[in-house]
């Protein structure tokens, strides 16, 4: 009598039917108390190449699963654990959860890794990560997915968190990754509250208020106000708000300032008629 290699639950319905499968050439146990093998398909018919990338014969020679060509190089080549594989209607669809403890980060804590097959073939393996500062039962243990940030899409919608704790709305990438919010369209709001220091030095005794000269001059080379960025500048870099707000009050108190400079001119002028 040949051994069993696989069980294989199959769901119809409401009625569940074991189906046990037997593999030539095989000669360890497949259903021990060190290593239960289950997996979950809706047809008997498969043997078992697809769903272990090919390599159904290292399914059981060092604990469950030992995966030998594995995609990811975070999955340990020797480790083994429990394999949670589900079938599709068709052999190529598979989705697959790999339960460990022997996991090369060095944390004696038990992992959780996934992948997925379609006809397009593997995925890399996944790992749901245990955070050792979190603390147990604290509900943060498995608070990042190794390799794939979390991303949610709605009708080609896109909102996509990054691991460094940005946030994009539209778009699934950066060019500058400085920004903790990056919006691929336009935005409304109700009120937007942004931090600047002022300009009330400008009014200080001590300010150095440029000339009308220099200022005509600087205008006549550059084409924009000293100060304030080019619309060349604003094209390529955007516009930080803050700073072009606090930019824009100063020039307001220059200007201020060239008012009431040139009244007292004004009042002198009239004086001496």
């Amino acid at each position: 009598m040949r051994l069993i290699k696989f069980i294989i639950l199959l769901f119809i319905g409401m009625n569940i039917s074991l189906y046990l499968f037997a593999q030539s050439g095989e000669t360890d146990p497949v259903w021990t108390a060190a290593k239960p093998n289950v997996i979950f398909g809706d047809s008997p018919s498969n043997t078992g190449t697809t769903e272990f990338g090919g390599d159904p014969g290292s399914i059981t020679k060092s604990g469950f699963y030992q995966c030998t060509n594995s995609p990811d190089s975070y999955l340990p080549a020797t480790g083994h654990g429990l394999l949670l594989n589900m079938v599709g209607y068709w052999s190529n669809t598979i989705g697959q959860l790999y339960f460990d403890y022997t996991t090369p980060d060095g944390l004696v804590t038990p992992h959780i890794w996934y992948r997925f097959l379609s006809s397009s073939g593997y995925t890399s393996w996944f790992q749901l990560w245990n955070s050792a500062d979190d603390g147990a039962g604290s509900g943060l243990d498995a608070d990042l997915i190794r390799g794939q940030p979390p991303q949610w899409t709605t009708t080609g919608s896109t909102i996509y968190s990054t691991n460094a704790g940005n946030v994009l709305i539209g778009k699934t990438s950066q060019t500058n990754t400085s920004y903790k919010l990056d919006v691929n369209g336009n935005i409304r709001a109700n009120q937007v509250t942004v931090n600047a220091t002022g300009a009330d030095y400008v009014f200080d005794p001590t300010y150095h208020l440029p000339s009308i000269n220099s200022l005509s001059e600087y205008i006549k080379a550059h084409h924009h106000l000293p100060g304030i960025p080019s619309a060349k500048e604003m094209q390529n870099n955007g516009m930080n708000m803050g700073a072009t707000e606090t930019a824009l009050l100063k020039k307001i108190e220059e200007l201020t300032l060239y008012i009431v400079k040139l009244q007292k001119e004004v009042e002198e002028l009239k004086a001496k008629k």
